[in-house]
This record gives C-alpha cells, structure tokens and sequence, in this order.
C-alpha cells in the first residue's frame, strides 16, 4: 500500500484509536483491510477479521466493501451488507472493532491532534514507471527540481564510470547528503545466503563515515515489500502505528526516517536509509520519491559493479583445469569420480588428501565446476608457497592507507575476499604456520575477514576446499596442527588414488599426456607407446605420480626418433629395468596406423599390451573387463592377428 499523510491532493483515511490518530492517503485503486499483516491496512483489533473490508476506486469515486467479515463494517451508523459496494463520500466514518476510520476527500482540510506519519511508495510500481517512460512526481517543482535533476543526472555518470562496489557506495552518500540534508545515511548490499550484509557503509555526516544503529523495523519491512518507506512515528510510536519500533530504536531518538530498497531486476539487492534526530517532519513524500529513484539507479549500477568484479575475480583467479586426471577406468577412478558429485552439491568444507602430484588440485577444480557456485570465482592459495610473513596479508589483504611498507596505497583483498560467492582452495595447508591456522579457523567459522590495517570486518561466502600431503593425524600429534581446524576443514575427506592403484588407466593417461607433450617437439612425431613400453610403464611405482610420469614421456618422447613409436630403450632407465622379454606370442597387425584417430590407437595399443601379458585374446578381455566378443570385434576393427609359435 501506498501511504501518505502529508500531500493533500489524494483523499486520506483518518484512522482513531484510543485517542490517537493516523493519517493514510488511498493511491491504490484497491486497498485490502484486515487483522493480519499481509493486508495494505492492518487493523490489530481481535473484532476484525483476517481479511474485513476493501476500498476500491474508480473514475475518482471511492466505495466501501464487507469481505463477509465475522462482526460486520459499520458505515455512519449503519451495518453495511457484505460484498455490497457502497460509495464514499468526504465525511464519511466507519467503524472496524475498536478503529474508527473517517474518509476525507481530496484537499479535504483536517487539524489533527498527534499523527503518526508512514508513507510508503511501491518500488516496484516505480520502476516500471520508469521502463514504460511514464510520468512520475519525482522531485519538488521550481530550482529545487531542477538542482535535484542535476544530481541525478551527475550520479548516473559518475557510477557508470565505475567498477568498484565500495566507492560507488560513497558517491550514492555524497549525493543523498547533497540533495536530501539527512543527518545520517546507511547503505547496505545482501548477502542473501548468510542473511546479513554484503557490504555496507554508515555516514553520521558527510564524508564523516561511522557506525550507527538503524531502525530495523523499518528496514526489515522495505526488504520484505520491496516498498520505500517515510516515518516519522520512531520516536513516540502510537499503539495502532503501522511501524511498532524496538526498545533500541527509541532509544535512537529517531524523529525521521526514509529507507528505499535497491532493486535489480525483481531482486533486492540492499536498502538505503538515511535518518534525522534533529528536526521533527523532516522528509516529505517528494523527498521519499526522490530516494526511491535514486535507489533504483543505484541498485542497477551496484548489480553492475558487482558482476563486473565477479567476472574480474574469476579472470584473475580461475584458470582452466587439466582433465588427464579422469581419464580412465579403474575401480579407483570410479568410485573418486562418484564421491566427487555427491560432496559437489553441498555447502561442506573438503579435505583432499593424497600423495604429491596424484591431482588434488584437479579434484578441487572439478568439485567446483559441478557445485551450485560454478558461477563464482575458484581461488588458489599454496600455503606452502607463500613466505609467513606474507601470508596474513594474502590471505586476508590489507585495508587503503594501511602504513604496511610497499602497500598499495589503495588496498588489495585477500584470497579469502577474492573467492566471495566461489570456492578457495587451501593448497598444502599442513605445511601453515600455527599462528596463521588461528586466523583461517576463526574466518572460516565467522564468515568475516579482516583486512590488515582496516577497522571494520568484511563479510565473506566462501566454500572452503584444502589439500595436503602430509598425515594430518600425525601433525596433529606433533601439535604442528590445530586439531579443532582439522574437525572444521574435514566436514568431508576425500582420498585421491596413486597411480600405482590405477594400472589399468596407464595406457590411456599416457596417450592423453603425450598428446599434451607434443606440442613441446613440434618437429618430431610421435606415434604412440610401443606395447612394450607400456608394459614397462604398468609395472613402475610412480612415486611421483602425473608430474612424475609427465616427466618421463618428455624424456622418451626426446629420445624416440621422429615417426615412430616409443620403445622400452626410450623410457628412463629406472623405468625401462621393470620390462622383460616374456613368451608372449607373436602379433601381427595388418592394417596401418593412418586408418586411425590417436585414441583409437591407443586403444588398439592397450588391447594388445593385454594378449602379450595374458596370452590369448580370451585372457586380454577379461583382464580389461570386457566380454571375448568385444575382443574379437576390437581385434578384427584393428587388424590385430595373433601368431602362435
């Protein structure tokens, strides 16, 4: 509902009760009057009913209706019939419970006692004022307006010029203090997921920033209606006002108040409020329009601001993942990739725990490309990479004009403020310092970050993923770890398997790296790995895992000369020692690699690594799992013949 107790060129409700009045003007062309809060008119009295009576309006008359309420409306005197519509006329009084409501036309003079003031504007209805170009009474007329205009005008370049959320929250400030004169101003921006603020700034005056307590009630309800709201009833509230404030709000002293919300698109994003204890009916309604406008631009520039930084965090900090990792088969790969989407669509913190190289940070890239934060930035941070001294200040960055020696004079977030609304990734966080585990642990449960050098915190929404190589158990025993930290990272643990335990996904990891290699030897080709070869590769523990078997395709792909597959004599020579001649039999193939895509040969390779390692083709196939059918089928496609000696 839109409220209105100051302009007199619409009619008013003047609604009494126990000696106090309420004055309310009627814009709608319906108003819905009740007992219950959802209703444009609350009347908190037990004799109304949920949904009582209706005002509706048409060509400018007005008429009363009963909803068939429990005890009746009682129109000057009368009972009305429900349902029935019955015109209006300036005087006129009706009568809900204990309420007693008079009609007063347009410009209808009144001389109240003690009026508590709500005016409310529908923020919503505005903006589609504004898409469909309709006219709206934005501002007051005469040099007043036009300064107004002016601002706005000047608001709307400077924001679109900018990018960065905080700073555009500044200029918002300096405008609403330039054309509004309130004594104090908030601004804040939802965090919808924690159910607090984004990001804020309070201003007890101009370019004057400082904390200050606002009135809940009334901002609560602008987020709720999606409605900009004008009270002057915080200070001495009357027992049927339509704002009912805390014990702290009075305590404020508040003798004004306007909030607007900040919309974009059908979504509210945040408010802006701005407050007076000076002076008593300091806002009117065109004040209030002129906030509401201001909120709306704002609130499109500030959604702006905040996809472009998304889209500059996740530039900066997400690059793209290495897939080798989930290539293959094995019962290890299967069962890892199965408990990679179940714990991707949760909110929990992950420990990955694993050897070095066996790809944790592939898993933490691909747990975040299956989560509901996809759209957010995925952020690094190797914790054993970065000197202690700097790991404060990357982890949490450092506030504008902080004094910190070498400090941009500007700020810099941290990895922790970087990853908003995305997932960091804590590499290696055994090897963290005791006093830096203190600090991630309480981030971590408070959700808030605190820049070096600043005197607020700021809020963060981040999902936590870390990963070590080390046995945590044990750290914690030696007390090099913090035990409640490990309980807070470990909501769930993932093992990520050594590629000893994954023999069969060899074959296939190898031809994906040696394609990842080739463009490494541009003048050479490579045709594959011999049988032999990846026979040798199978039978190597690969303490190193994907960087150590990277390292050694490299060095045979050096060694093979150019257009022929690598052989045993190619690989290093601790590799090359596991291979032995073998009673294998003889196999021929009879159709040329050309006829081939390089997956397809690979696949031809791995089936008959596994005829020589079993000795008939029968044996191969159960060794790959797969039927004597397939076998024969795969052996016919490739040309595969087997010579018996």
């Amino acid at each position: 509902m839109r409220f209105d107790g100051i302009e007199d060129e619409m009619p008013h409700l003047l609604i009494r009760h126990d000696e106090q009045e309420r004055l309310v003007t009627l814009e709608k062309p319906e108003i819905t009057i009740g007992r219950t809060p959802n209703n444009d008119l609350q009347i908190p009295d037990p004799a109304a009913s949920r949904l009582h009576a209706r005002i509706v309006s048409e060509n400018g008359a007005f008429a009363l209706l009963d909803c068939e309420s429990r005890n009746g409306t009682i129109l000057n005197g009368v009972r009305i019939e429900a349902g029935k519509a019955i015109p209006l006329k300036g005087g006129d009084e009706f009568v809900i419970g204990a309420f007693r409501i008079k009609f007063l036309e347009a410009n209808e003079a009144h001389t109240p006692g003690r009026i508590d003031i709500v005016t409310g504007i529908d923020s919503r209805t505005l903006a589609l004022d504004l898409r469909s170009s309709r006219p709206c009474a934005a501002t007051p007329s005469g040099g007043e307006a036009e300064a107004r205009l002016s601002l706005l005008f000047q608001v709307v370049e400077a924001l679109e010029a900018l990018s960065d959320p905080p700073t555009l929250l500044e200029r918002i400030a300096g405008v609403i203090f330039e054309a509004l004169d309130p004594e104090r101003v908030f601004i804040g921006v939802r965090d919808v997921e924690l159910e607090g603020w984004k990001m804020s700034l309070s201003f007890t005056g101009p370019g004057r920033k400082g904390e200050f307590r606002t009135s809940s009630q009334v901002v609560g309800r602008v987020l709720d209606r999606q409605e900009a709201l004008l009270t002057h009833a915080l200070e001495k509230p009357s027992a049927d006002s339509d704002i009912i404030p805390s014990a702290a709000t009075r305590r404020e002293r508040i003798r004004a108040a306007m909030c607007a919300p900040m919309l974009a698109g059908d979504t509210t994003i945040g408010v802006i409020y701005v407050d007076d204890r000076r002076r008593g009916a300091r806002f009117k309604r065109e004040d209030l329009r002129y906030l509401s406008l201001l909120a709306l631009l704002s609130g499109a520039m500030i959604a702006g601001a905040l996809r472009q930084d998304l889209l500059l965090r996740r530039s900066l900090c997400a690059e793209r993942g290495e897939p080798g990792l989930f290539i293959g088969k094995s019962k290890a790969m299967t069962q890892l990739w199965r408990q990679i989407e179940s714990v991707a669509q949760t909110n929990f913190s992950i420990l990955l725990l694993g050897e070095t190289g066996t790809g944790k940070t592939m898993v933490a890239r691909e747990i975040h490309r299956l989560s509901p934060r996809r759209d957010g930035p995925f952020v690094e941070c190797n914790c054993a990479a970065i000197p202690e001294a700097l790991l404060e200040s990357e982890l949490f960055g450092y506030a504008p004009k902080s004094g910190i020696a070498n400090a941009d004079p500007k700020g810099k977030p941290g990895k922790f403020e970087l990853a908003d609304g995305g997932t960091l990734f804590l590499d290696e966080i055994g090897d963290m310092p005791l006093e830096q585990q203190a600090k991630i642990l309480k981030a971590i449960e408070e959700k808030r970050v605190h820049r070096l050098g600043a005197t607020k915190p700021q809020r963060v929404n981040v999902r936590i993923i870390a990963a070590t190589n080390r046995s945590i158990e044990g750290e914690i025993e030696e007390r090099r770890f913090r035990e409640d930290l490990y309980y807070r990272l470990a909501q769930l643990r993932l093992t990520i398997p050594p590629l000893r335990e994954r023999k069969s996904d060899l074959p296939d990891l190898a031809a994906h790296l040696l394609t990842r290699i080739a463009p490494e030897i541009p003048l050479k080709k490579i045709r594959g790995l011999s049988p032999e070869a990846l026979e040798a590769i199978a039978c190597h523990s690969w303490p190193g895992n994907f960087r150590d078997l990277e390292n050694a395709l490299r060095y045979a792909a050096i060694l093979c000369p150019d257009g022929e597959a690598i052989g045993v004599e190619h690989l290093p020579p601790e590799i090359a020692q596991h291979h032995t001649p073998s009673k294998a039999p003889r196999i021929e193939v009879t159709k040329p690699d050309e006829e081939f895509s390089a997956l397809d040969l690979a696949k031809r390779d791995t089936l008959i690594a596994a005829i020589r390692e079993a000795g008939s083709l029968t044996k191969a196939a159960e060794r790959l799992g797969r039927t004597k059918q397939w076998a024969i089928g795969q052996a016919k496609k490739f040309g595969i013949k087997i010579v018996r000696k």
